[in-house]
């Protein structure tokens, strides 16, 4: 925070990103099946970017990644996160940012103004998955994949694995793609 084109200026946190970031972190309900982590403060005439976070197979819940969300959120980035166990087709992450995009337009919405129109996609294993198939989406930017796989659609993309992950080969794959 800020990014290009921002005329706004920033918190300043540590530099350590180990550490909890300037803003701190909260969460609320999203639409049915997501949870929002978002700052604890906001940054006055700051539009906090976005990222939508799918969840690896299995996983139910916003619980698993809470803390990983909320120290994305601590800074100052607000991330959708999908609940179900089904992320990999890349819905979940579009609808996600989708439904972010139509808050920061609703007067109505403790979100309204507040959001870049910039997006990420992240996940784990299937949702890393996902998090490839949504990167065509026209607000991404940028993209995480752990331990998943898939093409980034020319999008930065920091891909994360293990020698031992059996999604190695997709993420090599990926990588060799992106």
């Amino acid at each position: 925070l800020p990014f290009a084109g921002s005329n706004s200026t920033t918190v300043t946190g540590s530099g350590d990103y180990a550490q909890e970031g300037p803003y701190g972190s909260a969460k609320m309900a999203g639409p049915p099946g997501f949870t929002v982590f978002y700052p604890a403060t906001w940054q006055p005439g700051c539009q906090h970017p976005i990222g939508a976070w799918g969840n690896g197979t299995g996983v139910v819940g916003s619980w698993v990644y809470e803390h990983l969300n909320r120290h994305v959120a601590s800074w100052g980035i607000v991330v959708i996160a999908s609940q179900g166990p089904l992320a990999g087709s890349g819905l979940d992450h579009r609808a996600g940012i989708d439904w972010l995009l139509a808050q920061n337009q609703s007067p109505e919405s403790p979100l309204f103004g507040r959001l870049s129109q910039r997006a990420g996609v992240a996940g784990h294993s299937q949702g890393g998955i996902g998090a490839s198939m949504a990167a065509s989406h026209p607000n991404v930017q940028a993209e995480v994949n752990v331990q998943g796989g898939g093409i980034p659609f020319g999008r930065a993309a920091l891909l994360i694995t293990g020698d031992l992950d059996f999604m190695n080969p997709s993420i090599r794959l990926s990588w060799l793609f992106s």
